[in-house]
């Protein structure tokens, strides 16, 4: 299990190892999806003290990283989403993560990189 969770250090970001779950791996011809829930304990700050509800997941973010044995990699991230039980107005609440550059779908390591800035 440790074992596992060095190799996804070495593969995620930081932000991503910490905060979500490595679900799935799907590997296909010339791509990998590793496929990332967000940990259920992750509650938003917004419902801090409040009775909360999962409530699905937002939509997901499909994001390019450093290729593997010859294959592009995607990261697919699955934020979940809250609301208040018996809410009325039917908001929901998620978490927002600093994943990717405004207008990239990359990681911003793999960003950096493309960009010649690492």
């Amino acid at each position: 299990m440790e074992q596992n969770k060095t190799l996804l250090n070495l593969i995620a970001p930081k932000e991503i190892a910490k905060n979500f779950e490595l679900i799935d791996i799907k590997e296909k011809s010339r791509l990998i999806e590793l496929i990332f829930e967000e940990q259920r304990d992750k509650i938003p700050h917004e419902l801090s003290g409040k009775e909360a509800v999962l409530d699905g997941f937002c939509n997901q973010l499909s994001l390019q990283a450093f290729p593997l044995k010859g294959k592009r990699i995607y990261l697919i991230i699955k934020r979940r989403r809250w609301k208040e039980p018996g809410n009325p107005s039917g908001k929901h609440y998620s978490n927002h993560y600093d994943l990717h550059y405004k207008g990239m779908q990359t990681t911003k390591e793999f960003g950096d990189f493309l960009k010649g800035d690492l």
